[in-house]
């Protein structure tokens, strides 16, 4: 059932025939996890893509010798630190269930496998990385405009000028915009 869902949220009945979708299938782990048992290790490196299916799973690291959550996600998410997948180099993150959690487990391995040599994974593939550049993306912005203000506070906008190669007057701008307001409309 877990797995059918996420074939159809993926579009894969669109383009996979049977036989691809089984092949898909058949790699999948369906694990069941009670809180904080860690999924992967900073310093090692990732070999594995979850998909969350139910509960809170954390993505955090250690610096000045505190751990620090980089991110929470919750589910219908697909969770990985894909440079260290892609380049097998130590993952700087650790990654930990918070909650017992439901998860898909995929040997990174296999599904790279499968973009190579399907051109229908391939559209499925593109489709994943479409939403994990897309979840990215949004929380790197959220986590500027959070900062954003008190960054231009704390060091001034003519230092921030100097290392972000942006105009005075477009930091300015920035630092006044609050992502919980409409931005204002120039007529």
């Amino acid at each position: 059932m877990i797995l059918e869902k996420l074939c159809a949220d993926l579009g894969m009945h669109e383009v996979l025939i049977p036989e691809e979708i089984m092949l898909f299938q058949s790699r999948a782990k369906i694990l069941e996890l009670p809180a904080k048992v860690n999924l992967q290790k900073s310093g090692k490196p990732c070999q594995k893509i979850w998909y969350l299916v139910d509960g809170v799973i954390r993505m955090y690291n250690h610096a000045h010798r505190r751990e620090l959550t980089l991110h929470l996600f919750t589910t219908n998410r697909f969770i990985t630190d894909f440079i260290s997948v892609k380049t097998q180099t130590p993952s700087r993150f650790s990654i930990q269930t918070v909650i017992p959690t439901t998860i898909l487990e995929f040997e990174a391995a296999d599904l790279f496998m499968f973009l190579d040599t399907s051109l229908h994974f391939e559209r499925v593939g593109r489709r994943i990385f479409e939403t994990l550049l897309f979840e990215e993306t949004e929380r790197l912005q959220d986590v500027l405009f959070s900062m954003l203000p008190s960054v231009t506070t704390n060091c001034g906008t003519a230092s921030l000028n100097i290392s972000l190669r942006y105009r005075r007057s477009t930091l300015h701008r920035i630092s006044k915009f609050r992502p919980d307001t409409e931005p204002h409309q120039e007529e």
